[in-house]
């Protein structure tokens, strides 16, 4: 039986090998797009399809898509021509039109899209595998995704800039991101491993569950899991996590474990069993290791942080605060941290909202008052932090062998081009 398995998954290793030679031809996909029929995406030319042809849908429609296999995307990694100044690479998607906006609903069914690049310029101001708009993501697994340089104020690996309204709600679950932003000189403002910023209006909401990213994210301003978010509506977050390494590349910039900035008009926010292990780089003017700022324009909002920790590597601890950097001091009564922990011997400081525990304790089941370890969380006794029953086990080997394959072929492309 075990001989069979791997009979099947070699078999799969070499159709996914061979299918690098793909084109990179806009190719429709199966289906009409509606929650009977959903387009079915089976290759990456049907997002450059999807990217080309937005503005085909009815404003406030929603587009239902499924994807069937794994996505092979490295042929996006074509490289960049000097002559004409042009990046080749992943196409954006955004659902707003020049009469208003469609929603996106994406089941990813937990395939892997494998290798996506996007190294866009010139008037491109957003980046991501969603680029910008109103989107219901679930199930999604994104491997070895790569966004660098471009003339960008957002990106995201998932999304660049997530938006909802009261009529177009967005949420994201069940996702996971592997992958780097790399921005230079004085672009890419605002980085997010999962979202580059969301924007929610009034009698809106955000839902994001269990929602993981391991990314290496270099900023010209801000860095985080989720860099930005501003609301007037409602913002939920749960069993969601960060392991990330953030780096500052202009000397004057701001990063936040999990979100750099939150910026509350009114409304609420819920944020609970989530967590940070997040390597902090570089000569960062502000830094939190789980929030580094939280602020708004008035008092009338609920915002309440619960179950929560926080991690990592902080080299420079001049300018950095365990849990979390900052709070308007218009709103110190607004909030509540219950139950919420950060590493004291990583960080050597303390913290006046979170509680600080030894790296050792924070290996203990017994050091977390009041969390789930029979639903939400496990800890491995003694060897690990917290981590979350939700969180998508590591790719098998034979997937890890198609992933380092693939790069080999991709790199023998890249040298006859």
């Amino acid at each position: 039986m075990k001989l069979q398995e791997n009979i099947c998954s070699l078999c799969f290793f070499f159709s996914i090998a061979f299918n690098v030679l793909a084109s990179n031809e806009p190719i429709k996909p199966e289906g009409d797009g509606t929650a009977e029929s959903p387009f079915l995406f089976e290759r990456y030319e049907n997002f450059f399809w999807l990217s080309e042809n937005t503005g085909c849908f009815e404003s406030d429609s929603i587009v239902y898509c499924k994807q069937i296999s794994d996505i092979d995307a490295s042929d996006t990694r074509r490289g960049y021509d000097p002559e004409t100044d042009i990046y080749y690479g992943w196409k954006p998607i955004n659902t707003l039109l020049s009469n208003g906006s469609f929603l996106l609903d994406y089941d990813g069914q937990n395939f892997t899209i494998i290798n996506p690049y996007m190294g866009r310029s010139g008037n491109d101001f957003t980046m991501g595998i969603f680029t910008r708009g109103f989107f219901h993501l679930r199930n999604i697994v994104i491997e070895n995704a790569f966004f660098e340089r471009g003339k960008t104020d957002y990106a995201g690996c998932l999304v660049g800039w997530l938006l909802s309204s009261r009529d177009k709600n967005s949420y994201i679950e069940n996702c996971r991101v592997v992958g780097t932003i790399k921005m230079q000189g004085g672009t890419g403002l605002m980085c997010g491993g999962l979202i580059g910023i969301a924007n929610i209006e009034k009698d809106a909401f955000i839902t994001i569950s269990n929602c993981f990213s391991k990314t290496s994210v270099q900023s010209a301003y801000s860095a985080g899991f989720i860099c930005e978010v501003t609301t007037s509506g409602e913002l939920n977050i749960c069993k969601c996590g960060s392991i990330s390494d953030l780096q500052e590349n202009n000397g004057y910039n701001y990063a936040g474990g999990f979100i750099e900035r939150l910026y509350i008009n009114d409304g609420s926010v819920n944020i609970r069993d989530s967590y940070s292990n997040s390597n902090i780089y570089g000569e960062y003017s502000q830094a939190g290791g789980f929030i580094n700022s939280l602020g708004g324009n008035t008092n009338l909002f609920i915002a309440e942080i619960v179950n929560c920790y926080s991690t990592g590597k902080f080299p420079n601890k001049s300018m950095m605060r365990p849990f979390l950097q900052l709070v308007a001091n218009a709103f110190s009564n607004s909030f509540t941290l219950t139950n919420c922990y950060y590493n004291l011997t990583s960080f050597e400081k303390e913290d006046q909202f979170a509680i600080g525990r030894t790296e050792d304790e924070m290996k203990k089941a017994s050091t977390f008052e009041n969390w789930d370890f029979e639903n939400t969380w496990d800890i491995d006794e003694g060897e690990s932090f917290p981590y979350l029953r939700a969180e998508i086990p590591e790719p098998s080997f034979f997937v890890s062998l198609l992933f380092y394959f693939l790069l080999f072929v991709n790199d023998i492309k890249m040298r006859r081009i």
